[in-house]
């Protein structure tokens, strides 16, 4: 029962302090054309939960050609929305900006 109400990300990664998460938000598109980047070698996504918010994030860049390679964690299972988090959305999305799928790994 203690499992069901730990905390991970406090308890693991953040030594048990509390979590402070920042009300800044800042896209990539946003990023890079402030400090004048003009292509990414490649992008990994690893955000537990807002990888599709990331790719939005970075629309401009994956149109252009900006970014050559993504990688992205995603789940096959969650809520069934447009904009959910999964891989059916980010498969779809990457596909519409010109992308396939090259590898993928299983983690059950």
């Amino acid at each position: 029962m203690a499992l069901l109400h730990m905390d991970l990300t406090r308890d693991v990664y953040n030594d048990r302090a509390e979590v402070a998460l920042t009300d800044r938000v800042v896209w990539i598109d946003q990023y890079c054309a402030t400090a004048r980047i003009a292509d990414i070698d490649y992008l990994k996504i690893d955000t537990d939960g807002n990888d599709y918010e990331v790719l939005l994030g970075s629309e401009q860049m994956l149109n252009t050609g900006g970014i050559p390679g993504v990688q992205v964690e995603a789940q096959f299972h969650g809520a069934v929305a447009r904009e959910a988090n999964l891989f059916s959305t980010i498969d779809l999305f990457l596909r519409e900006h010109g992308f396939s799928l090259f590898d993928l790994d299983l983690w059950r």
